[in-house]
């Protein structure tokens, strides 16, 4: 099984269909599978370089 959680594997038989990462902060996700790339929130800030504070 990909998902450690079974809830979760049409998000992964999606993902790897369409060949997309997803967006989670489930580590257990994270950590438990290498099909997918999975990105925290904060990785999406910074890959943004969205600051907390909106100084753009």
């Amino acid at each position: 099984m990909i998902s450690p959680d079974p809830k979760d594997s049409i998000y992964i038989a999606l993902a790897l269909a369409i060949r997309a990462d997803i967006w989670s902060n489930d580590k257990r996700l994270k950590e438990k599978q290498n099909q997918i790339t999975i990105f925290t929130t904060i990785e999406i800030m910074e890959l943004t370089k969205f600051k907390k504070d909106n100084d753009y």
